[in-house]
């Protein structure tokens, strides 16, 4: 998968202050208090982990290839984004910079989805991609649920150190239990580049309880103090695929950014990753969250099958 920079052809709302703060706690309030759940401190040290059910931290298997030698599903750079190649909303700090992204998966509708290359339901991915760094600016790194690709699913952080070069990134992952989309599921990332390491997060949260899977990585190309942009969404599966929703489907989505120092920030769509949806944005809404040492622009998109 890949996001990009560029402008979508549709209505932009920025909301009264406060407003997708007030969604985003709404959200939060569904996904954590009244399922019960609360997210934990995740385990340090390098590896994987998996929490099922707020259950004990369980050390899991990470396996680490390298492109040349990956088999399994591959998100690359491209010119994909919501309803076709229009870019991904995410969010711009023209001064500052990022350290840590949350980013939550909702829907209030479903009807039903397929990939567009595989051509199997319930096949997608849901990724956050940061900008492209590096003095050639040519490193990225993703992270991605990637669901039901041949019949298996999982959770990755993909290094890219040169990404123009075909297999020239590591893919960090675990494998996990296949999810099925519905109203009454939240899918969170939470990606981190801090004291020197790389974070990711994935909460599965259902009326249920909520599992978590926890991959953490040494920050080997630096993407830490040269994060600028995050965008990301539910899009294809892989390759450059689409993920075709179904009538009625109505999706939501919180990016919240945060920084440890002031900065400048604002929503702006980009141009990443080559996966895409069929989906048209129907509303945004932005908003910060400021208070001494810690800075959070916060932004909400809802997008739809329905919007002409």
């Amino acid at each position: 998968m890949i996001l990009s920079a560029g402008f979508i052809g549709m209505a932009n709302a920025t909301s009264e202050p406060g407003t997708a703060a007030i969604l985003h706690e709404t959200l939060n309030a569904n996904a954590y208090n009244l399922n019960g759940h609360q997210q934990r401190a995740p385990p340090s040290g390098y590896g994987a982990w998996e929490s099922i059910n707020g259950g004990p931290w369980i050390k899991q298997k990470l396996l680490t290839q390298n492109g040349s030698n990956y088999t399994g599903p591959v998100l690359t750079p491209g010119q994909g984004g919501e309803g076709g190649s229009n870019g991904i909303e995410g969010v711009y700090a023209s001064s500052g910079v990022i350290n840590n992204v949350e980013e939550t998966v909702a829907f209030s509708q479903y009807s039903g989805e397929y990939d567009s290359i595989t051509g199997t339901s319930n096949t997608w991915s849901v990724q956050v991609n940061s900008n492209y760094f590096g003095s050639s600016n040519d490193r990225w790194v993703q992270w991605g649920l990637i669901n039901n690709y041949d019949s298996y699913s999982q959770f990755t952080v993909v290094e890219w150190y040169d990404i123009n070069q075909p297999g020239a990134n590591i893919n960090n992952f675990v494998y996990i239990p296949t999810q099925t989309l519905s109203t009454s599921i939240d899918i969170i990332i939470t990606a981190s580049a801090e004291n020197g390491n790389l974070q990711g997060i994935l909460d599965i949260v259902t009326p249920s309880g909520s599992n978590e899977w926890v991959v953490n990585l040494q920050d080997k190309y630096n993407l830490e103090g040269n994060w600028s942009s995050v965008s990301g969404t539910i899009l294809g599966a892989a390759q450059g695929s689409t993920a075709e929703f179904t009538n009625p489907t109505t999706d939501m989505k919180w990016i919240n950014a945060s920084a440890p120092s002031p900065m400048n920030a604002y929503q702006s769509p980009t141009f990443i990753t080559g996966e895409q949806n069929n989906l048209s944005i129907e509303s945004i809404t932005t908003n910060w969250d400021n208070y001494p040492g810690f800075y959070e622009f916060n932004l909400g998109v809802e997008s739809s099958t329905e919007v002409q």
